[in-house]
């Protein structure tokens, strides 16, 4: 293969099977991610999955949370420190949304003593 080639696709999955709009992913630990996402209706939702170094995808035993139970769009997620991680996103009424999560190592999604905050009104 030539350099700027794109290979065969290794592995794929539908990480939502009725919507999936504006992902963002992020790298977590070792073969850890998590997708940010606008669901169905429109709900801000994160879902952890594993891709293990050959590009296997495997979601078994991850998690799946909402960060807005009313509107998520254009959502992007950043790593802070320790398992403390970022999502900003356009929120209810179009408004501009930072919220903070907990993601373990392991895949699991804590919103738990963490803060929201309305930026943009």
């Amino acid at each position: 293969m030539a350099i700027g080639d794109i290979g065969a696709i290794i592995d794929s999955w539908e990480f939502d099977e009725t919507r999936g709009a504006f992902p963002d992913i992020v790298h977590i630990a070792g073969e850890v991610y998590a997708i940010t996402y606008a669901a169905d209706g429109g709900t801000g939702t994160i879902k952890t999955v594993r891709i293990d170094p050959d590009g296997v995808i495997d979601p078994a035993g991850m998690d799946t949370e909402e960060f807005d139970n009313t509107q998520g769009y254009y959502s992007r997620i950043t790593h802070i420190d320790g398992t403390i991680y970022a999502i900003a996103y356009n929120g209810p009424d179009g408004d501009g949304w930072l919220k903070t999560v907990s993601i373990s190592g392991e895949g699991a999604i804590s919103f738990v003593g963490m803060d929201s905050e309305e930026f943009d009104l």
